[in-house]
C-alpha cells in the first residue's frame, strides 16, 4: 500500500486505522508486516528499562505492533530484551538465552536464535556460520526489501562470535552484509550498553566526538550529540516514572555532564575537509558540507544557530578568547 512498512501503517493511522491494527498482517499482509523495521527502532525501550527486559520487551511490543506484525514483535522484543538486560548481564550466551525467552519457543525468531547458537558450538568461524545462515535463513527465503529474519540471524551471530568485544562484533555483522546500517546499530547497542564507555575502542570514538545527525520529521532536533540524545532518554524514563527530568547546569546545551563527553567539539570546524586553525574549537550547528554529497538517503536539517538569535558565552581564566563562527 506505502513505498514502505512504516509508510503503509502511517497511512492506515491517517485513514481512522488505529494500532495495532494498523500494523497487523490482516490488513498488510505478512511479507510487508514483518519487515526489519520494528527491529531497528527498538533499543530505546531497552535503555529506557534497564535491567528489566520483561518490561522493555512489554513496551517494545507495543511500539512494535503500531507497524508490524508477527516475526518483527518477536525480533523486536528480543532486541529489546538484549539492551535492558546488558546492563545487569555481561556473560553474551547467558544475554542471549534470556531474551529468547521473552518470546514464544515455538516462533521463528527462536527457532533461528537456536540454530545460530548451535552452528555457534559446534566451532564454526563466523565466516561459516554466515553461509548456513544463508543458506537457510537467507534474502532469498524472505521476500520484501529487508526483511526481519535474515537480519536478526545476524545480531545473534555476530553477538555470539564477538564474545563481547565491540569492534569485532561489528566488524563480523557489516562484514555479513545485507541490512548493515540497522544489523550494526542494534549490535553497537548493546554492546555499547555491556561494555560501557571502554568498551568501545579510541579509534572509533575520536573521530565521531559525540556527533550526531538525525534526520527526522523535526528538522531542529537534526544536529545532535550523543549527550544530548542520552539525557532526552533519560528524561523519558524518569518521566515514567513520575520522576522529575535531570536538567544539568539549568538546561544549558553544552554540559559536558557524562564522563568522556565532548558534544561534537573538535579542535577546528570541518568548513571544505579540512580542519581550521590548531587555536579552535567548534561543533556543528548546521549539515556538515560533505553530507550535501550524499547519496541515497538525503539529510534535511534545520540549523541550531541562525539569524535573529542572541548567542552569549562567560569565560573563566585568563588569556584572550573570542567567539567565532564558521560560514560556508
Amino acid at each position: 500500500m506505502g513505498m514502505s512498512t512504516e509508510h503503509t501503517a502511517f497511512l492506515r493511522l491517517k485513514n481512522g486505522i488505529t494500532a495495532p491494527r494498523s500494523g497487523c498482517i490482516a490488513f498488510n499482509g505478512q511479507v510487508v508486516a514483518e519487515q526489519i523495521g520494528a527491529q531497528i527502532f527498538i533499543d530505546g525501550w531497552g535503555l529506557i528499562w534497564p535491567g528489566d527486559p520483561q518490561k522493555a520487551a512489554e513496551f517494545a511490543r507495543h511500539a512494535a505492533a503500531v507497524s508490524h506484525d508477527g516475526e518483527a514483535i518477536y525480533g523486536a522484543q528480543v532486541v529489546a530484551g538484549l539492551v535492558a538486560n546488558a546492563f545487569v548481564e555481561s556473560d553474551v550466551a547467558k544475554l542471549i538465552e534470556s531474551a529468547v525467552a521473552l518470546v514464544p519457543s515455538d516462533s521463528l525468531i527462536a527457532r533461528l536464535i537456536r540454530d545460530v547458537r548451535q552452528w555457534h558450538s559446534e566451532g564454526l568461524s563466523w565466516r561459516e556460520g554466515f553461509a548456513r545462515i544463508k543458506e537457510r535463513y537467507g534474502y532469498d527465503k524472505y521476500g520484501g526489501n529487508c526483511h526481519i529474519i535474515p537480519n536478526h540471524a545476524l545480531i545473534i551471530h555476530a553477538l555470539l562470535h564477538g564474545g563481547g568485544d565491540f569492534t569485532k562484533s561489528l566488524m563480523i555483522v557489516n562484514t555479513c552484509g545485507w541490512d548493515t546500517d540497522c544489523n550494526s546499530g542494534n549490535v553497537g547497542c548493546i554492546l555499547g550498553v555491556l561494555g560501557g564507555l571502554n568498551g568501545i575502542a579510541p579509534h572509533l570514538r575520536e573521530p565521531v566526538r559525540d556527533r550526531m545527525y538525525l534526520p527526522t520529521a523535526d528538522g531542529g532536533r537534526c544536529i545532535t550529540d550523543a549527550l544530548s540524545e542520552a539525557m532526552r532518554i533519560v528524561n523519558y524514563a524518569r518521566e515514567l516514572r513520575g520522576l522529575d527530568s535531570e536538567k544539568p547546569k539549568n538546561g544549558a546545551r553544552f554540559h559536558f555532564s557524562l564522563p568522556g563527553s565532548v558534544q561534537g567539539f573538535s579542535s577546528g570546524v570541518h568548513l571544505d575537509g579540512r580542519l581550521t586553525g590548531s587555536g579552535r574549537l567548534g561543533t556543528p550547528t548546521f549539515t556538515p558540507p560533505e553530507a550535501r554529497k550524499m547519496g541515497g538517503y538525503g539529510m534535511l536539517a534545520s540549523p541550531t544557530l541562525y539569524s535573529g538569535q542572541t548567542l552569549s558565552t562567560r569565560v573563566a581564566g585568563s588569556g584572550a578568547v573570542s567567539l567565532y563562527v564558521g560560514v560556508y
